[in-house]
């Protein structure tokens, strides 16, 4: 009995076993791309982020200081849970963007500070702002600092994603004096400062910064005067002793005794009390005056004082500064004459002014 075996002989196809090769690489790379994309489809945790203020903070605000001065020390967050990507990688590299953006609208005023310009954002406090910069460093590469500018997205990271990244935000915080602030305590409630948002074109995610409340309190020092009124008696003169217009005779010192219980700025504007608005440097004769052609003229280290309205704000008409971190007794020396300013003629003269103080 004779076996007889057959084989069957399947032709094989190249291009079959080439495009069965393309399918399992291209399968592949979709496993690859689903498993590792970085920050892909809700990869990416965003969260809110504190920045702690302390409970209580402690402000030397001279009541007449100037507007866009700050009020805090700069406060730090440094925190890798602001934007990470915990997941990430791609066979491809991935543009990625990380962006910043404040959440109000910001005030009219700038702060500039060691070669950077911030824009100074509203708290929820009237007369209190702040101003925030972000430095990134990600995947091991340091960025610039770049102030908060604006509520439009604002890029201060950018590169390309391959694999895990993780992204370390340090955000700064400072509190701006934008208003008046004449009480003695202001509280700041809790409140968000700015988002953050990393973009892929597979997708994105967000997180964001607030502050803590605190309490602020406000040390409004002023100097206080020995005297609220201050008589000045000139000597008596003849019309001859005014040969021309704004010459000048009679001259009597007299001073302005302070204490100042810390150190501060303090600045002057003396007002005519005829005529509050004039800004000349001759205090007009006063009601009741009978002589004619003369007014007072009142000056300091020889120089005459210009005049100016009856207001402490900062910068002020005509305000002028008695010294720089005064304290404790200080003495104004000033002198006051007669100065003539027109026809002069015999009789009584009487003038008032009034000095109003500024501390800043």
């Amino acid at each position: 009995m004779h076996t007889v075996k057959i084989q069957l002989f399947i032709p094989t196809c190249p291009w079959l076993e080439i495009i069965r090769l393309i399918l399992f690489i291209y399968m592949g790379l979709l496993v690859c791309q689903s498993t590792l994309a970085g920050c892909r489809g809700g990869s990416w945790t965003g969260s809110a982020v504190a920045i702690s203020l302390p409970g209580s903070i402690t402000v030397n605000n001279p009541q007449n200081g100037p507007l866009n001065t700050p009020l805090s020390d700069w406060y730090v967050l440094s925190s890798n849970s602001i934007v990470y990507c915990p997941q990430g990688g791609n066979i491809a590299l991935i543009p990625t963007a990380l962006q910043q953006m404040s959440v109000t609208s910001s005030t009219d005023i700038s702060y500039s500070e060691a070669g950077l310009t911030y824009t100074v954002f509203p708290t929820n406090t009237p007369g209190i702002g702040y101003i925030l910069s972000s430095t990134v460093l990600a995947g091991g590469i340091a960025y610039s600092t770049y102030p908060l500018t604006s509520s439009s997205a604002q890029t201060i990271a950018q590169g390309n994603v391959f694999t895990d990244v993780s992204v370390n935000i340090t955000v700064k915080v400072r509190l701006i004096k934008t208003g008046i602030l004449l009480s003695n305590t202001y509280q700041l409630a809790q409140q968000t400062l700015a988002s953050y948002a990393v973009s892929t074109n597979w997708a994105g995610g967000s997180g964001s910064v607030y502050i803590t409340g605190t309490s602020l309190s406000m040390q409004n020092a002023t100097c206080s005067t020995s005297t609220s009124d201050i008589p000045v008696s000139l000597p008596t003169v003849t019309p001859t002793q005014f040969p021309t217009l704004s010459s000048t005779a009679g001259s009597t010192p007299f001073s302005i005794v302070l204490n100042c219980p810390s150190r501060m700025n303090v600045y002057m504007t003396l007002t005519d009390n005829s005529n509050p608005a004039q800004t000349s440097r001759v205090i007009c004769a006063a009601s009741g005056s009978t002589a004619q052609g003369l007014g007072i003229q009142v000056t300091r280290n020889g120089t005459a004082i210009a005049l100016g309205p009856d207001s402490s704000l900062s910068g002020n008409t005509n305000q002028f500064q008695v010294g720089s971190r005064l304290s404790g007794i200080v003495s104004i020396p000033l002198n006051a004459s007669y100065i003539r300013t027109g026809t002069v003629t015999a009789g009584t003269l009487q003038a008032k002014a009034t000095f109003t103080m500024s501390y800043q």
